[in-house]
């Protein structure tokens, strides 16, 4: 009897751990906490979708709830990830937190964020994740999230005077100057200050430290984005030379403009996306294989030199400022693995097809009212099935490129499809909606029937890369050499029917914002801002690019006179011409 009376609590506790185990597996219910310094009386609002493994569309805005207690500063908003079919069955989230309901109030930093749910500790099917008011970390602990108060923000006006948004009233505030402490002032009553100096150099690097009482904040980098449109910014840091990857079978230099970046390294990485090879099979390589130092050569710009054939190789560049790290694509890159993730190294003289020549377009012209344009999306001229090319080429380059495929109707009547009816049209020119790299489509699902039937076509007004060819529209996304071929061979294909190429061009706005490679290698200086530091949104997209400051109409230059000499494009449409400056 003492034998069996032993066993039960044995047995109990196996149940019990158990039942245990399985509920900390259940997902559902995810809280997500906002903290803000101050502002509780507005309402704030998150922009949650599930991104995989569907990814969906933003959804409807979830308001923030307040704290009945006035000094808990954190504000909650619950995500139901059982009963709600937009969320149930998702390992990432994606959140944008913002001002107000609707789509334009002011965002916090980090653009579209994901929170990755099997990082979250889920305790009888809840859990948690913590953002903190203007700080782009996604936190999975509490004790974790940095809440100590701090500088919000810091920037140069043109009179030598430094403004600063603090989290509270600072007791002294300090200024360093290339490390070098140059002024103290006393105690603030105001979170909005300005702090004069007597002098300033541009080319120096200017830190806050502010004290809150025996609290010291950590140093915070004073932004330069009110002097952009100056000439002493112009005449410090605006550079001439090449920019990105300047390939050899010797060497490879990469070079970034980055004048806030305290230090940027270059990765560099076999493979163009963190899980899958090549051919896209499973295959994961988050870390880089090297990562090198970069050099300051001057007017803000970072070279860094391999000695070495890295062509086919991928690379990113890291940069360092404000204690944050970011990595990112090289906004020159000229050519991606899939989603765009890695540029690539590319050797331009392996992806001409036979008989490609540059610098040549069809004779057709010869003034410009020549020109009989028709519009046209990729996609579109391939994938209805009356097209009767081959399958596996449908809704890419080598489908506009497939001469010889017709359709026959009920009634015997056969006529000619794709390549060969734009030719008997009698156009001179085909205008091709973006083909370049976009996003918003999961190019790593190309042959997943039911992701592409609802996601697969999209309009490609969302730029990436804009110097990379879209990945969705090639055989194969995940060797950054294969788009490259394959776009030439669609411009040949057509050049041979004496169809000239025009590109459509969106550099007047990007897909994202803060987690563009623009706004990750100098923060505010590629896009248009508000007074208040926001981003202007002339394009109805979240921003809009500064096409008047130097580096940025060097950039479309640049980009321009590439897409013309390496792919022969005749020319560009530009879309949302109005957000350009004339000159």
């Amino acid at each position: 009897m003492k034998r069996i009376l032993s066993f039960f609590p044995l047995l109990f506790l196996l149940v019990f751990t158990s039942f245990n185990v399985s509920a900390a597996n259940t997902r559902n219910k995810l809280i997500v906490n906002y903290f803000r310094y101050f502002g509780h009386n507005e309402q704030h609002t998150a922009w949650i979708w599930q991104y995989s493994p569907n990814d969906g569309h933003g959804e409807t805005d979830h308001i923030f709830q307040k704290s009945t207690d006035p000094n808990n500063r954190w504000m909650t908003v619950e995500v139901d990830l059982k009963n709600d079919p937009r969320y149930n069955g998702s390992d990432i989230l994606g959140i944008i937190i913002k001002k107000g309901a609707g789509w334009d109030g002011a965002r916090e930093p980090g653009g579209d964020r994901l929170i990755d749910l099997s990082r979250v500790t889920f305790t009888a099917g809840v859990g948690n994740v913590y953002f903190v008011q203007e700080d782009a970390t996604i936190y999975y602990d509490i004790n974790e999230a940095d809440t100590n108060d701090k500088v919000l923000d810091a920037y140069f006006d043109t009179n030598k005077g430094i403004n600063i948004y603090a989290t509270a009233f600072p007791t002294k505030t300090v200024v360093y100057t290339d490390g070098v402490q140059v002024k103290e002032s006393g105690q603030e009553s105001v979170y909005r200050y300005r702090v004069l100096l007597d002098q300033f150099d541009v080319t120096k690097k200017y830190e806050i430290e502010l004290h809150f009482g025996t609290k010291i904040s950590s140093r915070y980098t004073v932004s330069l984005r009110k002097l952009y449109d100056t000439q002493i910014f112009e005449e410090a840091f605006h550079y001439d030379g090449d920019l990105g990857v300047i390939y050899s079978k010797e060497k490879s230099t990469f070079r970034l403009w980055s004048p806030i970046s305290e230090e940027v390294n270059l990765l560099l990485y076999n493979q163009g996306h963190p899980l899958f090879d090549k051919d896209g099979k499973s295959n994961e390589e988050k870390l880089p294989y090297e990562k090198l130092q970069m050099t300051n050569i001057g007017k803000g710009t970072w070279e860094v030199t391999v000695n070495s054939d890295l062509a086919g190789k991928y690379y990113t560049f890291e940069a360092s400022y404000n204690n944050q790290t970011h990595e990112f694509v090289d906004p020159y890159a000229y050519s991606t693995g899939a989603n765009g993730l890695r540029a690539q190294v590319v050797d331009f003289s392996k992806t001409n097809p036979k008989g490609w020549a540059y610098d040549s377009r069809p004779n057709t012209i010869s003034k410009m009212t020549d020109y009989i344009l028709y519009e046209l999306h990729v996609r579109d001229l391939t994938t209805h099935q009356t097209w009767g090319g081959n399958p596996e080429y449908a809704g890419t380059f080598m489908g506009v490129a497939q001469s010889g495929t017709t359709y026959t109707d009920e009634n015997g009547l056969t006529v000619t499809t794709g390549l060969d009816h734009l030719a008997e049209l009698g156009i001179n020119a085909v205008h091709f909606l973006p083909i370049f790299d976009y996003g918003y489509v999961d190019e790593t699902r190309l042959k997943d029937d039911a992701y592409m039937k609802i996601n697969g076509f999209n309009w490609g007004y969302m730029p990436y890369n804009f110097n990379t060819p879209e990945g969705t529209y090639s055989t194969n996304p995940f060797d950054g050499y294969v788009r490259v071929k394959e776009l030439k061979e669609m411009v040949q294909a057509l050049h041979n029917k004496n169809i000239r190429v025009v590109m459509d061009v969106v550099y007047n706005h990007t897909g994202e914002t803060q987690g563009s490679q623009f706004e990750k290698s100098m923060p505010g200086y590629y896009f248009r801002q508000n007074e208040d530091g926001s981003f202007s949104n002339g394009s109805g997209t979240g921003n809009e690019t500064a096409s008047e400051r130097s580096m940025f109409r060097k950039y479309m230059i640049d980009s321009l006179k590439f897409w013309a000499k390496e792919y022969n494009i005749s020319g560009f449409r530009f879309d949302l011409m109005a957000l350009h400056d004339i000159e």
